[in-house]
């Protein structure tokens, strides 16, 4: 100061002079800002703020404190009680944070601990070299939500741990590429199978092998979602075309059910009115309804049922035809019997005879013999009856023939009967026809002769015998 000039040195005063006053005006101020500082740091354990932000807000505290003892230049002698007390509220901060500060580092202890445990079981299983698809995709879905919830481990094993399953991550990405290129391949293939099916004749063989590719499709798994819904097109129009073609020939197939069953049902309509008809149907139609019948080959039960019902229905009226044209000629030999006895018995007279005779129908069963046996009284020539044991014979056969016992003196000659049948047959003799037997009986008997009254009880055997023989044979 002695060698600097009076005109500086005076000028220098003035300035150390303003600059002590600046210092005070800092000081003051520095004090009044620590005030503040430990007024808010009273508050902050009660403020609610979060325990992240009361931490940051006690380091910036502890910061500008630094800072402002930077600028004082370590003059904190006259701040030794606010500097105490400072710190005595930082830690009192710090101390109100912490045990959520050690519940967090407990969680995210245990949140490395899970994390490792992750790491080192998808390591293990990315080993596996038949790790499906669907399964790398879970887990590939694992490590990345892993990978987001990254900051809830310790920090100091994050850097390692993220490092870890990004590898992973990478990993599973060229699994899942080489997977998704497989599966594409796979359902490139089985496209091209299901469009040969269109080339397939048979159409439920062709069905089949849909439904089989239909299985391997499910199996095969999903791939690059773009592709894989291309592919999916592309296999169900392939796979589409053959079950429309099954269901086109499914109603080709029921229409001409449908026509079958509707030509079946016409031919019973045919047949059930032949049987409604008045006059008896000709043979040669029913017989050719029924050769269409077996020709249309009808599977339905209920028309098959209704087409045989009405078969039975003309058989029965056949025969009932039948029983009563066989019957009627009976009948009409009965009457011109009938006639005939009153004739040879004088009851009626020839002109008579001849005239109620017209009447009658026209007989067509031992007319000759009738005849003969007519002209023979008409002519004057009336026949005795030659043998009375074959008249005998005679009615013992119808009897039999009838199924009516004889009476106790004549079974032994009806055994005797029998036994001669039997004996013919034994050498070879056809047996005749029931109606045929009858036809030649009444011929015999014709040929015998009247019977007289002395052995009229013969005549009434022989026509009651006639009688139930008719409705034996029907």
């Amino acid at each position: 100061m002695q060698t600097i000039p009076a005109s500086l040195r005076e000028a220098l005063a003035d300035v150390e002079s303003e600059y002590a006053r600046i210092r005070q005006w800092q000081d003051w101020g520095d004090r009044n800002r620590r005030q503040q500082l430990l007024k808010e740091l009273e508050t902050l354990p009660a403020s609610g703020l979060h325990p992240d932000a009361l931490s940051t807000r006690v380091r910036e505290m502890q910061a500008e404190w630094a800072n402002l003892n930077r600028i004082e230049g370590g003059k904190a002698a006259p701040n030794t009680g606010m500097e105490a007390r400072f710190h005595a509220l930082c830690r009192d901060a710090f101390k109100a944070a912490k045990p959520y500060f050690e519940k967090r580092a407990e969680l995210r202890k245990q949140g490395s601990g899970q994390v490792s445990e992750f790491i080192g079981q998808t390591k293990t299983t990315l080993r596996d070299e038949n790790l499906s698809p669907r399964d790398a995709l879970r887990i590939r879905h694992d490590a990345a939500q892993a990978l987001h919830g990254v900051d809830r481990v310790d920090p100091r094993e994050r850097k390692s741990l993220a490092a870890d399953l990004k590898q992973i991550l990478a990993a599973l990405d060229e699994r899942i590429k080489a997977a998704n290129v497989q599966i594409g391949n796979d359902k490139d293939a089985l496209i091209k199978k299901a469009l040969a099916l269109s080339e397939l004749t048979d159409t439920r063989q062709a069905i089949s092998h849909a439904r089989e590719l239909q299985k391997r499709w499910q199996q095969a798994g999903s791939g690059h979602r773009n592709r894989d819904q291309a592919q999916w097109k592309a296999f169900r129009s392939a796979i589409d075309s053959v079950f429309s073609r099954a269901d086109s020939e499914r109603a080709e197939l029921n229409a001409k059910q449908q026509q079958a069953l509707d030509a079946a049902a016409a031919l019973c309509s045919e047949l059930e009115t032949l049987i409604s008809a008045d006059s008896e149907p000709e043979r040669s139609a029913v017989h050719a309804l029924e050769a269409q019948w077996r020709e249309l080959g009808c599977s339905d039960s209920a028309l098959r049922k209704r087409f045989q019902a009405a078969q039975e229905s003309l058989r029965v009226r056949a025969a009932n035809t039948r029983q009563r044209e066989r019957r009627a000629g009976f009948e009409s030999w009965m009457a011109h019997y009938t006639l005939l006895r009153q004739l040879e018995r004088n009851e009626m007279d020839p002109a008579g005879f001849l005239i109620t005779r017209e009447a009658q129908p026209a007989l067509n069963m031992a007319a000759e013999a009738m005849q003969a046996r007519a002209d023979a009284v008409l002519g004057g020539n009336a026949i005795a009856t030659v043998d009375v044991a074959r008249v005998l014979d005679c009615v013992l056969e119808l009897e039999s023939l009838a199924g009516i016992e004889p009476p106790e003196e004549d079974r032994q000659r009806r055994m005797d009967l029998q036994l001669e049948k039997l004996s013919a047959r034994m050498r070879g003799q056809q047996a005749i026809a029931p109606e045929q037997s009858l036809c030649e009986l009444l011929d015999r008997w014709l040929a015998l002769g009247p019977v007289d009254d002395a052995h009229a009880s013969l005549e009434s055997r022989f026509l009651h015998a006639l009688g139930k023989a008719l409705d034996t044979l029907g």
